[in-house]
């Protein structure tokens, strides 16, 4: 149990000092991992930055993910996409990329994203559940050029976790119950985040 996202990050950070020497870059997943990764910002001396994913649906089923886009990238995975007419995924990529552009640009202002190319990118959240959006999050950084991908999460469901582990390079999560409901049941305080609140902590940080 975490008092808050802020002793989230802290706790985490003390796990990822391997990282501290490296040419590291955290990404927080807006707004519940900014305070967490902010932490970790502080403690290790590295840049902060937000990564903003939207999952593409199917045109059929919203809920059932064809792909994603972020900020400066966008995937369609090639095995979901039967049925799906290319007009509807050049349409809905651009959607999409929009919508993260407008959230980066609430958080971040104008400022571009950071440069992953050859860096180790370490994916933060408040905590994951079914890991779908950190999936997403780290072939979106897979594709800007990242060499390595970490991920950095206090508490995380087992099955969750498994998975994320086959899909990059480290995963440091060292809460991972048998029995897990929502990520919420592990903090005293799991308030949401305001969009003032994220945004000073990564202007703290530029």
């Amino acid at each position: 149990m975490y008092k808050n996202r802020e002793e989230a990050g802290q706790k985490l950070a003390d796990e990822l000092s391997q990282y501290d020497d490296e040419d590291a870059v955290l990404l927080a997943i807006p707004r519940g991992g900014v305070p967490v990764a902010y932490e970790i910002a502080k403690r290790l001396d590295l840049p902060l930055d937000v990564i903003i994913v939207k999952k593409i649906g199917h045109p059929n089923n919203p809920e059932y993910a064809v792909g994603a886009a972020s900020v400066n990238s966008s995937y369609i995975n090639p095995d979901n996409i039967r049925g799906v007419t290319e007009e509807y995924l050049e349409e809905a990529k651009e959607r999409k990329q929009r919508e993260a552009k407008e959230i980066y640009r609430k958080l971040k202002g104008e400022v571009s994203p950071v440069d992953l190319v050859g860096k180790t990118a370490i994916l933060v959240d408040d905590g994951v559940a079914t890991g779908s959006t950190l999936k997403m999050a780290i072939t979106v950084a897979k594709n800007l050029g990242a060499k390595k991908v970490v991920i950095a999460v206090p508490v995380g469901s087992p099955q969750a976790i498994g998975m994320l582990r086959q899909e990059s390079d480290d995963v440091i999560c060292p809460l991972q119950p048998k029995v897990f409901h929502a990520i919420g049941q592990f903090y005293q305080d799991f308030s949401q985040v305001p969009t003032e609140v994220a945004k000073e902590m990564l202007k703290e940080n530029e």
